[in-house]
């Protein structure tokens, strides 16, 4: 079982000239730039689950966790709500995926936006 979770996201700004025009690489940014960094719960233990969900109600799927990923798998779009369900905080388009280090109890909960079902895979850290 792993004990730490390594994280790393990069961020390209992309520039438009004209409406209808393609996005090109921001000439003012240049490169991509990147943040990477790992993370251990303090108690070192991670736990994977495949969570389906539809927008009929929302699905707990962690409570009294410090770290959680969530990966898109398939169907509609998704919603974590970190408020026991209550609002819809974070959206997860199709195919994309979140990492979060959590307030300790906070109580997770996600719900897709259509009927269908949606597929995703849940890495959590206590």
């Amino acid at each position: 079982m792993a004990s730490k979770v390594r994280i790393g996201t990069s961020v390209q700004p992309l520039e438009q000239v004209s409406s209808g025009d393609p996005f090109y690489i921001d000439s003012d940014f240049g490169k991509r730039s990147s943040v990477n960094f790992e993370y251990t719960p303090s108690g070192q233990t991670f736990n994977n689950s495949t969570v389906l969900c539809s927008n009929s109600s929302s699905t707990s799927i962690a409570s009294n966790i410090e770290f959680i990923g969530v990966k898109h798998m398939s169907g509609a779009a998704a919603y974590i709500s970190l408020d026991g369900g209550t609002t819809n905080h974070i959206y997860i388009p199709v195919g994309s995926s979140v990492s979060l280090i959590v307030v300790e109890g906070t109580n997770v909960h996600v719900k897709g936006s259509s009927s269908s079902k949606t597929k995703l895979t849940v890495t959590t850290g206590t």
